[in-house]
């Protein structure tokens, strides 16, 4: 998958290492939550983002956390583009 971002500074220089993406309630109360943690190598050439997804329903609480390591490029990296 290739993202082409127009703001990259917001997303690599700038990013918000840390948010809240979800945090919602339905009809029967089962609550769900979806966590965003990223951070990008000193370099900034990868950007790991990690989701964190906790659902509850009555007194149970299940959790599950995915992880994508993403290279970056940018334009210096082909130079005559």
């Amino acid at each position: 998958m290739v993202l082409d971002l127009t703001n990259f500074s917001a997303w690599i220089d700038a990013p918000m290492n840390a948010r809240a993406e979800v945090d919602h309630r339905v009809r029967d109360g089962t609550r769900v939550a979806v966590f965003a943690l990223s951070e990008q190598n000193q370099a900034k050439t990868l950007h790991t983002a990690r989701m964190l997804t906790v659902l509850q329903t009555d007194s149970a609480i299940d959790i599950a956390v995915d992880e994508s390591r993403l290279r970056i490029w940018t334009r210096r990296a082909f130079p005559g583009r």
